[in-house]
């Protein structure tokens, strides 16, 4: 622990310094020693152009048909203290804001005005409604696409039913 130790940032990546505890700073590609007592560091993780596939939402659609739909957003890190120190856990943010996105748009939409010649259309709202919600999070979208857009069966399934008792059978 009281000897220092050297960390190798790459081109396409930065990194966080915190210096005891307080000052925070970006570190840029390069050969960096830190000592561990008085320095933390966080990452290096990437600062590039790098995709990421969304979780499948079930929704309503405008006309109250339900529909399934998972997207796929291209995005790069342009402040590093925004995307790493300001926010807790940075993929399940950008997951939940494109999400929030897809629901935007999906429900203001017919099935028909999504998958028919207005695609690029919703495509260019999702890329718009994301990338706005996103500048809060130190992060830049290039677009987001829907991948899988379908009519969907909904059930609800109950967790607290038991099973009957015997009481219940006498009755």
């Amino acid at each position: 622990m009281w000897f220092p130790r050297w960390l190798v940032i790459t081109r396409p990546e930065r990194a966080i310094k915190f210096r005891r505890g307080k000052t925070v700073r970006v570190l840029n590609p390069g050969v960096r020693w830190y000592w561990p007592p008085f320095t933390e560091i966080d990452g290096p993780f990437p600062v590039v152009w790098q995709p990421m596939a969304t979780s499948t939402l079930h929704l309503m659609d405008k006309d109250n048909t339900p529909v399934s739909a998972q997207g796929f957003v291209v995005f790069r890190v342009v402040d590093p203290i925004k995307y790493r120190v300001d926010n807790h856990d940075t993929d399940d943010c950008i997951d939940d804001v494109v999400g929030a996105a897809i629901r935007d748009v999906i429900t203001n939409r017919t099935i028909a005005e999504v998958q028919g010649n207005s695609r690029k259309t919703t495509d260019n709202a999702l890329t718009r409604e994301a990338a706005g919600a996103l500048d809060d999070f130190g992060v830049e979208v290039k677009y987001v696409r829907l991948t899988t857009f379908t009519t969907s069966k909904m059930l609800s399934v109950l967790g607290d039913v038991q099973a009957p008792t015997i009481e219940d059978e006498e009755d």
